[in-house]
């Protein structure tokens, strides 16, 4: 949308996997159904040293709605990254590492965390929402280019809702969890 030396801004995506009644958790509770968020996002390449990391700074605000288009809120997810390309002789390998905050309004919130007085159980009691911090997270990632079209890489993900508001939700049933994965990019064409 916007683009200059050190700043620009963009359209950011994100997106929410369904979640059925029968989760023990939600257990006769309404399905969360497959949602979307879609906003602009700010970045700002804070410096970008020809041969030292990449530092930036990301801010997303989002709206969120479901596939039934109910409206699920506004979330806001400020990031800082920290990348270096091109390590090592044969610039092969890449490494970055990540952080950031979720914040979401009082709406977003109840869609996931809030238990309404008439799906309360005696193991799981009532529960009302606010808005404020719902996250933190750290990421590392890194890739190494095999060949001039194929890059093998992975991640490590933690991410917690210890320090949210609503890390005492009886629909929370772990406060943190570790996400890995690997992955394999394959140029098949590229433009002159």
């Amino acid at each position: 949308l916007f683009n200059s030396e050190s700043v620009s801004i963009d359209l950011g995506f994100s997106f929410g996997l369904p979640v059925k009644g029968d989760n023990r958790a939600r257990e006769d509770m309404p399905d969360l159904h497959l949602s979307g968020q879609i906003g602009p996002r700010l970045n700002w390449f804070i410096s970008e040293p020809a041969d030292g990391p990449q530092i930036s700074f990301h801010l997303p605000v989002r709206h969120a709605r479901d596939i039934k288009n109910n409206s699920q809120g506004w979330v806001v997810e400020p990031s800082i990254k920290i990348e270096q390309r091109n390590i090592g002789s044969e610039s092969r390998y890449s490494a970055r590492f990540d952080a950031g905050l979720l914040y979401a309004n009082k709406q977003y919130h109840d869609y996931y965390y809030e238990v309404e007085p008439e799906f309360a159980t005696t193991g799981r009691p009532a529960y009302e929402t606010d808005s404020g911090l719902s996250n933190f997270f750290l990421g590392v990632s890194g890739s190494y280019k095999i060949s001039k079209r194929l890059r093998l890489s992975g991640f490590l993900r933690w991410k917690t809702l210890s320090p949210g508001v609503v890390d005492d939700s009886p629909l929370v049933t772990d406060e943190s969890y570790f996400a890995a994965g690997i992955g394999m990019n394959w140029v098949f064409k590229t433009s002159e």
